[in-house]
């Protein structure tokens, strides 16, 4: 039985396309991320509406300058080397990273060994969108470059 060219490079071109999803994944993903708005970061922050609500006035100001801190100060780094930096306001987590589940979900793991699994529900040059579930019940936190 014998291929023609074009039979041969369609097989071969098809068999290549999980490498090619996963290499666009990896050089979109690998970058320094921040949170998109300081609305992000209270989202991240799991504030609700009813907290800021019993708060007084200067326990609000004093939260919205926590807040503009962390958006100022955090920052989200995936290396290509699969390490990551993520920046806090005080503090450094590094670890290392890796795509699951066929690049929907990034598995870090911190230097003590702890993995968290992170849902991607969207990945381009100028968005990263994660959740902490698979559904729609979690929160998501978007993250822009810099």
């Amino acid at each position: 039985m014998s291929l023609s060219i074009k039979s041969f490079l369609s097989i071969f071109l098809v068999s290549w396309l999980p490498f090619c999803e996963s290499n666009t994944s990896e050089k979109l993903l690998t970058k320094k991320w921040k949170f998109a708005s300081i609305d992000e970061v209270r989202k991240a922050s799991s504030i609700s509406s009813d907290d800021i609500g019993k708060n007084t006035k200067d326990e609000n100001e004093e939260l919205n300058k926590m807040l503009q801190d962390i958006y100022n100060k955090a920052s989200y780094e995936f290396r290509k080397d699969k390490q990551y930096i993520i920046t806090k306001q005080n503090k450094v987590d590094k670890g290392t990273w890796e795509f699951a589940n066929d690049g929907r979900q990034i598995i870090v793991t911190d230097n003590k060994g702890q993995s968290t699994i992170l849902y991607i529900k969207d990945l381009t040059e100028s968005k990263l969108t994660l959740a902490n579930t698979a559904d729609t019940t979690g929160r998501t936190l978007t993250l822009i470059p810099f």
